[in-house]
């Protein structure tokens, strides 16, 4: 296992792996009763409530082409919208990772349960990632640079960056955290996680594009911006909750309001909406 020195400098020359984002969320709807109240939820909405569309309702699914692995449409398939985008540090990872397999005996059942987690979690962005033209061209030059190397019978992965994808799995897709089995404890692990500066363990609370949005901003924000958020907030307040989602309110400092939501993904709440 790699030293904190050398994990810290492995993601930063991976392009900060520890950051990805976006978890598979399924659809959420955003209902409005008869009496205006606001309330979010993965069930359609009942009765006289009406629909609003909201970020996170899935667009019909762009149609598969010859790039590399393709999954099956689920909950949380890639919109027409995200077949385009790719993300580099998912691509830099996944590269890694396979080279890894190929390299050392063993790493692939090593990794196998976190790394299928960690596919489920980040499916949308996965997807659309490896339908990426630039994914093919990044297969193929390793493919070949792996060809290459095998000729030479030289490595063509250090052990240290496999430690790496080793410790970034651990700990972004290993078993449930038990402080975000409710909202209220997933609230409380965010906010102390702003205020020690940590962003991946406040990055493990957000789910959904939330989370995309908030890494860019821990990257520029860093221990003193993280805390002034943190700062400006005070109580949690929940208004909204079924077995699936729940909404309430944060009092803040200056005496404001500002709305959040919550969605329940596997054992562990997200918040998807600050």
């Amino acid at each position: 296992m790699v030293s904190s020195t050398q994990f810290i400098a492995l993601m930063a020359l991976t392009c900060a792996l520890a950051l990805i984002s976006h978890d598979a969320a399924g659809q959420i709807h955003k209902c409005r009763d008869a009496q205006g109240k606001i309330s979010y939820q993965q069930r359609p909405c009942n009765g006289t409530a009406t629909h609003t569309p909201s970020q996170f309702d899935p667009k019909p699914a762009a149609p598969p082409d010859d790039s590399p692995a393709a999954e099956p449409a689920v909950n949380g398939a890639p919109t027409a919208s995200s077949a385009a985008e790719f993300n580099a540090e998912m691509a830099t990872l996944i590269l890694t990772k396979r080279g890894c397999d190929e390299q050392f005996p063993g790493f692939s059942q090593k990794v196998a349960a976190n790394y299928t987690r960690w596919r489920q979690q980040n499916l949308q962005s996965v997807v659309a990632t490896e339908r990426h033209p630039e994914f093919a061209r990044r297969l193929d030059t390793q493919r070949k640079q792996h060809a290459s190397a095998s000729a030479k019978s030289a490595p063509s992965r250090s052990p240290e960056k496999c430690d790496g994808v080793v410790a970034f799995l651990d700990q972004n897709a290993g078993p449930s955290d038990a402080r975000l089995a409710t909202p209220e404890g997933t609230w409380t692990t965010f906010h102390e996680a702003l205020r020690n500066g940590n962003a991946n363990a406040a990055l493990r609370c957000l789910g959904g594009p939330l989370r995309d949005e908030y890494r860019k901003s821990f990257s520029q924000w860093k221990l003193p911006g993280m805390r002034n958020f943190a700062n400006s907030m005070r109580t949690l307040r929940i208004t909204h909750m079924d077995d699936e989602a729940g909404s309430g309110s944060i009092a803040k400092t200056d005496g404001s309001e500002t709305g959040v939501s919550f969605q329940k993904m596997g054992d562990e709440w997200r918040i998807v909406e600050l």
